[in-house]
């Protein structure tokens, strides 16, 4: 029975263990656009306020009070630069279920993959549109 529950706690700790390496990789590469902007082009994502997202597509949601003051153009800027990360994010949808990128300036950077290709994503649907914002969960 203990060399069972060591067993099991090992491979939790290896899992863990992964799951912080992809969450450190993420933030280096988030960290090396916004370092290197320059040598990024910037791509236009679906944004969730707006527009319903499927399963796999990669997409922005802007917090309540982003939509409410309306987003500068310094972050339309830098999110146009970071969605450059949804490469990332497509290659990580093969081990995760959702990738999210939250920013503390209101928006996220989001992948979800769900259980069919044409699925809604859950902040495309009307009751989360209005209430999630990033930096409450941060």
């Amino acid at each position: 029975m203990e060399e069972v529950a060591r067993t099991r706690a090992e491979i939790i700790y290896q899992e863990i263990s992964f799951v912080q390496d992809d969450v450190n990789y993420l933030y280096d590469r988030v960290s090396e656009i916004l370092k290197n902007p320059q040598s990024y082009l910037p791509r236009i994502l679906l944004i969730s306020n707006y527009e319903k997202v499927t399963s796999k597509t990669p997409y922005a949601h802007l917090s309540p009070s982003l939509i409410k003051f309306g987003k500068t153009d310094d972050i339309s800027v830098e999110i146009c630069l970071l969605s450059n990360i949804t490469d990332d994010q497509k290659f990580l949808s093969d081990y995760y279920d959702a990738i999210f990128i939250g920013s503390e300036k209101g928006y996220t950077l989001m992948l979800y993959v769900m259980s069919n290709d044409d699925d809604i994503t859950p902040l495309s649907k009307e009751l989360q549109i209005n209430f999630y914002d990033p930096r409450e969960k941060i």
